[in-house]
C-alpha cells in the first residue's frame, strides 16, 4: 500500500472533495453578501478550536448512505457586517435574532448544495433545520470515533470579517463508501490499494 487516505481517526481526507466544499462555501457567502474579495484558508484544527467565536450554526442530512454535519462559527460583530451586506444597507445595529437568521440561512444554502453532489450518487437525503447555538458546543457535534468520516475544516475571511467552517461526512454505507463516494471524489489509482474498515 503507497499511501492510506485515512488519518489515525479513520478519517478521510479527498483534496476533490475538501476543494469542492470550500469553493461552494465561498461561492454561497459571496453570493449573499454581494462580494468579490472573499479567501479561503485551510484550517489544521476544527473551528473553534482556538477562536473565541461566540455562536455557531450546525445543520445535518442524512440518507441511508451518510450523515452530513455542516458547522459554522461565527462572532456577533462579522455577522453582522457580513448580514447588513446581504440586506444592501449601510452598518445598522441588527438585532441577534436577525444576524442568527442570516447565519442560518447561510448555513442552510451551503448544505444544500454539498449534499446535492453527494445525492447525485446516492439518492435522496434529509435536512435538518439550522441550528444556532454556543460555540463552545461544537465538540457535542463530532463524527462517531468508530465509524469511517470525512472531515475538513477552513475560514472565509474577506476584508476584517471572518468565519469559519467545518464539515464531517460519516459513511452509514460502507458499499457507497468504497464504490461510489472514494471512486466519485478521490483518484484511487494514485494511492495504491486501499484497506477500509471492515
Amino acid at each position: 500500500m503507497t499511501k492510506d487516505p485515512r488519518n489515525l481517526n479513520n478519517i478521510i481526507y479527498s483534496s476533490t472533495f475538501s476543494s469542492f466544499c470550500q469553493e461552494v462555501s465561498r461561492f454561497r457567502l459571496a453570493h449573499l453578501i454581494r462580494a468579490n474579495d472573499i479567501s479561503v484558508e485551510k484550517l489544521s484544527k476544527g473551528p473553534g478550536a482556538e477562536t473565541k467565536d461566540n455562536w455557531m450554526v450546525v445543520v445535518f442530512a442524512q440518507s441511508n448512505c451518510f450523515r452530513l454535519t455542516i458547522k459554522i462559527h461565527y462572532c456577533d460583530a462579522d455577522a453582522r457586517n457580513f448580514a447588513n451586506r446581504c440586506r444592501g444597507g449601510a452598518p445598522s445595529e441588527l438585532s441577534i435574532t436577525a444576524i442568527n437568521d442570516f447565519m442560518r440561512e447561510y448555513g442552510n444554502q451551503l448544505i444544500g448544495a454539498v449534499k446535492q453532489s453527494i445525492e447525485d450518487q446516492s439518492g435522496y437525503a434529509k435536512t435538518s433545520y439550522p441550528l444556532v447555538t454556543r460555540g463552545q458546543d461544537a465538540h457535542f457535534f463530532a463524527p462517531n470515533p468508530a465509524s469511517a468520516a470525512f472531515e475538513d475544516h477552513w475560514q472565509l475571511q474577506t476584508q476584517d470579517q471572518r468565519i469559519q467552517c467545518s464539515i464531517i461526512l460519516e459513511f452509514l454505507d460502507r458499499n457507497f463508501m468504497k464504490e461510489i463516494f472514494l471512486p466519485a471524489f478521490f483518484d484511487l489509482d494514485s494511492i495504491g490499494d486501499v484497506e477500509f474498515f471492515e
